[in-house]
């Protein structure tokens, strides 16, 4: 397992292809990713690790945001607003 937890990653395969995903939890294998419309924190999309690249690069900004959308990701009354988060998240990653 990595000792840097990556926060984003894109999609190398699959019909989701070139899609910006924020990264939830992972195990071994895998990654649960989120775009916060149709996957949502309460239901990721599981996604084998060989087919996502991660983004290593983030803004420190970035990346406290993501660490706090993971914190509410682990409730459930509160995964509407990581929703919400991930979306403005992804459109001002999208915006760079």
């Amino acid at each position: 397992m990595n000792a840097v937890r990556p926060g984003l990653a894109t999609s190398l395969a699959g019909h989701d292809k070139d899609t910006v995903y924020v990264i939830i939890r992972e195990d071994e294998a895998y990654y649960y990713v989120c775009d916060g419309k149709s996957r949502t924190v309460s239901k990721p999309k599981k996604k084998k690790k060989i087919h996502m690249q991660p983004v290593i690069h983030l803004r420190e900004t970035m990346a406290e945001r993501i660490d706090e959308i993971r914190r509410l990701a682990q409730g459930t009354e509160t995964a509407e607003t990581a929703d919400g988060m991930i979306r403005e998240l992804l459109s001002s990653y999208k915006e760079r």
